[in-house]
């Protein structure tokens, strides 16, 4: 299984919360996808990896992937795990209005593992994540939203609700 992890604004904080719950070697890849500015992105890295169970890297080209990893998708470069788990970075071609886009990780994510993908969304402001949602849930995959009351925003939780297509709402009850 592949899941992509979708944040922006209170991301983080949830991101880790949900992730602290998950034990080494949790039989699957996690790759996150969380607006931050390029200057935080090592810091955010090196913080989850001090708080969570999971290996959490920045994965470089060439890299093989294996279950129980958190892959943080870099803003300047396009993150693909082929279903050998072989990772591939390539340059952005089109720019998005966020980075990295959401939407383009889920895409890339449903097309190469189908019905063996998932997203997850979280807290965040955009409607960054509604149409990869929808790319997930049409090869058969889950889309996972947390609850609206517990983000610290929801817009982005809000857009994915408006496509209908979802399979289950998770509370983090400590980022509320």
């Amino acid at each position: 299984r592949v899941w992509v992890l979708g944040a922006s604004i209170g991301g983080p904080e949830a991101v880790r919360t949900f992730l602290s719950q998950l034990p080494a070697g949790y039989p699957a890849l996690f790759q996150l996808a969380q607006h931050l500015g390029d200057d935080l992105v090592e810091t955010m890295t090196r913080q989850l990896a001090r708080s969570i169970a999971l290996t959490v890297r920045t994965p470089a080209h060439g890299d093989r992937a294996s279950h129980g990893e958190v892959f943080v998708v870099p803003n300047d470069k396009r993150l693909l795990v082929e279903p050998n788990g072989v990772v591939v970075l390539q340059d952005v071609a089109e720019q998005s209005a966020y980075r990295p886009s959401i939407d383009r990780v889920l895409e890339d994510v449903a097309a190469r593992f189908g019905a063996s993908a998932g997203a997850i969304v979280f807290s965040g402001m955009s409607d960054d994540a509604a149409d990869g949602a929808k790319a997930i849930a049409a090869r058969g995959g889950n889309v996972y939203v947390q609850s609206p009351d517990s983000c610290v925003v929801s817009t982005m939780i809000d857009g994915v609700l408006t496509t209908s297509i979802l399979s289950f709402f998770f509370r983090l009850a400590a980022c509320s």
